[in-house]
């Protein structure tokens, strides 16, 4: 039987009340005693699995978002006991589930939290025997049927390209908390490789059609995980549990006297943390998080005017605007300033105009730079507006070096005047900054 039948097959014949028992019954092996959430707590992620979990929404796999404040159990429940529940099934029914993927962001808590304790229960298993037991790996055999199945551990910079358990891919993903914590503020390259690393390695490696994978955690940054995956309802199941419901509070020792302490502690974070809404890093200077960065090429925007001191060139990392620059007619200024920035790619108006002086005399100078020329068939002010808006809804960013010269272009703009660097910028968006084409940072609206 395949994994994901089993698991509706199990999950629809379950009773809340079986689902306790089974959940004081696994806390009470690892611990002095047992461990049940709130009666409201409880009910919420009963449901949630019950009716969310078996919706194969993702290419006919199960991907699913559990969001929850800290402290309401949601990482015990939906990374150790939901995950031991169904290996008991599956050795129990025999289906096919073999290779289980599990881990955090912090290595030393996939290890604590979830393989410690997965060995800690999994002792207990009648008629189950560890094969292997490593720091990264488990493997274990029910010795009546001979089914084997292992569980591997996962960091943020692991590699899940050709991962397989006897030619069976993973079909079963745990990522608990993975996502860079919030107060990791400078690591805005890191999320963002983390966030390509789970859509464009981890999610392949799965088992397609026959993969459950369960994102846990909260809002962490704008280029996470979960605040991604909370914006494709269409393919996630999602579970938000804010800390009040109704207005009833979700734990039983959470009551207005807490929340107005917790409000006074964490400020504005309280927001992020506990009604699992994310909060903008404020005056984060983009420039300064992306510099060093070996990652992240350089790309210019250059427009010609054709008077003096018209020419202009935007220095762009990503959709970031690093510096905005004047320049005169002179080339060798152009390609001085294209080198210094260490520029891989120029774009350019198609025009006549700056045709004849890119070909003719620029281009000779740019060896090793892509000459890429753009056309958008509109008029000066659609596309000055149109750079506007994408800066005003920050697909745009700015670096706090381009501050007062984004400003001084929208200044122009409103004066009726020639604001060459919103021109070139609003060319450059509408034909080219689109998440298929670039590397995009976001920011919460």
């Amino acid at each position: 039987m395949k994994f994901l039948d089993s698991f509706e097959s199990y999950i629809k014949s379950l009773t809340l009340d079986k689902f306790k028992k089974i959940y004081r019954k696994i806390t009470g092996l690892v611990s002095d005693y047992e461990i049940v959430p709130s009666e409201m707590i409880l009910l919420k992620y009963f449901s949630f699995i019950q009716n969310e979990m078996v919706k194969r929404k993702f290419s006919g796999n199960s991907l699913n978002l559990v969001m929850a404040p800290r402290e309401c159990y949601k990482s015990l429940t939906f990374s150790r006991i939901l995950p031991l529940m169904l290996i008991n099934n599956s050795f129990k029914t025999n289906d096919d589930l073999s290779l289980i993927i599990a881990g955090s962001y912090r290595d030393e808590d996939a290890k604590r939290n979830i393989f410690d304790y997965y060995r800690k229960v999994l002792k207990y298993f009648q008629n189950i025997d560890f094969l292997k037991d490593t720091d990264w790996s488990i493997e274990i055999i029910n010795k009546k049927t001979k089914k084997t199945m292992e569980i591997r551990r996962l960091h943020s910079k692991g590699n899940l390209r050709g991962v397989n358990y006897k030619g069976k891919r993973p079909q079963l993903m745990i990522l608990d908390d993975m996502d860079i914590p919030f107060e990791e503020k400078n690591k805005l390259i890191d999320r963002i490789q983390l966030l390509d690393r789970f859509e464009k390695q981890w999610l392949p490696a799965i088992e397609n059609g026959n993969a459950m994978i369960i994102v846990i955690g909260i809002p962490e940054s704008i280029d996470s995980i979960v605040v991604n995956l909370l914006k494709k309802p269409e393919i996630v199941n999602i579970l938000k549990l804010p800390y009040k419901v109704n207005g009833e509070y979700i734990r039983r020792n959470w009551d207005e006297n807490w929340e107005r302490d917790m409000r006074v502690m964490l400020g504005d974070d309280f927001k992020r943390q506990y009604e699992l809404e994310m909060v903008f890093f404020k005056d984060l200077d983009y420039e300064t998080v992306i510099e060093n960065s070996k990652n992240v090429n350089t790309i210019a925007l250059l427009d010609m005017g054709i008077k003096e001191g018209n020419n202009v060139l935007v220095i762009m990392r990503m959709n970031v605007i690093i510096d905005i620059i004047s320049t005169s007619f002179d080339v060798k200024e152009i390609a001085n300033k294209l080198l210094e920035y260490n520029v891989s790619k120029l774009y350019v108006e198609s025009n006549t105009w700056q045709s004849i002086v890119i070909n003719n005399l620029l281009k000779k100078m740019l060896v090793g730079i892509e000459i890429i020329p753009m056309y958008w068939n509109t008029s000066k002010i659609e596309r000055c507006l149109y750079a506007w808006d994408k800066i005003e809804n920050k697909e745009i960013l700015f670096s706090l070096k381009a501050k007062d010269k984004i400003l001084k272009e929208k200044s122009k703009l409103d004066k009726g005047e020639n604001p060459h660097a919103l021109d070139i910028i609003g060319t450059y968006a509408y034909k080219f900054l689109k998440k298929d084409n670039v590397d995009i940072l976001e920011v919460w609206k």
